[in-house]
């Protein structure tokens, strides 16, 4: 049984030492492809922009393949050559995401590989742009938690065992009220969200899904504000009435 127990401890380290290994392989290759790829920066979508490549001594350029996010487009075109030892090439983005520009010369290292960063407003978020949104969203989303957690401490009726209003609360009101302020966070918190993926994330669904939430969010509110607004004066009007009812010695008033 020691043996077997050793020989099973044995074979397990070697397993998760080769994991590790291969892991660690697979990382330093990724590592490898992403460092031969040079960035150009990021782009406005359906803007052109030019996309050029110094190559001081080739004597053509030749652009052979663009990978958009969701296809790869066949170019096989010579980029125009600029008298600065530039050769760019014109080029409109249709879509949101990442795009790879590959092509081949007679100079340079025969070779490049190039991408860039599409997004709606063809900017990348500063570090004050993110601080400010990350302050206001963790300001909104933690008064959104105060306020799930005052809910249950707010006013209401107070009932017996049997389930019979004993007392009534004329303040029990505030409870659709808070409720509602929770639901207006969680619209303006999802709001900034899908505005932000829209802006500056290059995965466009990303942007798309959230901002589709919250249009549905938005349309509901044709039917829960009405809604929300008749259950506040249900409340009023019955917190009056259940006083009224006690006030004449009544008892049993779900």
């Amino acid at each position: 049984m020691l043996v077997k127990y050793l020989n099973t401890n044995i074979l397990k380290n070697v397993m998760e030492k080769k994991t590790l290994l291969t892991f660690l392989f697979m990382l330093a290759m990724l590592t490898v492809f992403v460092s031969g790829l040079d960035d150009y920066g990021v782009k406005q979508v359906d803007k052109q922009f030019t996309f050029c490549q110094v190559c001081q001594d080739a004597t053509y350029v030749t652009l052979s393949s663009i990978e958009t996010p969701s296809s790869t487009e066949g170019i096989y075109a010579n980029m125009s050559w600029t008298g600065s030892g530039e050769y760019c090439y014109n080029y409109t983005p249709s879509e949101i995401g990442r795009y790879d520009f590959r092509g081949i010369s007679d100079g340079c290292e025969n070779t490049f590989a190039t991408y860039v960063d599409i997004t709606y407003t063809g900017k990348d978020i500063t570090i004050e742009e993110t601080t400010m949104y990350l302050g206001v969203l963790v300001f909104l989303i933690l008064l959104m938690i105060y306020l799930l957690y005052l809910y249950p401490k707010l006013p209401q009726h107070q009932k017996n065992e049997d389930g019979y209003v004993i007392n009534a609360s004329s303040l029990s009101y505030l409870r659709p009220l808070v409720l509602g302020l929770i639901w207006i966070l969680a619209l303006s918190i999802t709001y900034i969200v899908a505005n932000i993926s829209v802006a500056y994330i290059t995965a466009g669904f990303l942007g798309s899904f959230i901002f589709g939430i919250w249009t549905i969010m938005m349309y509901s509110n044709l039917l829960i504000l009405p809604l929300w607004v008749v259950y506040i004066i249900h409340e009023i009007v019955k917190a009056g009435q259940i006083k009224e009812f006690l006030e004449r010695g009544g008892t049993n008033f779900y």
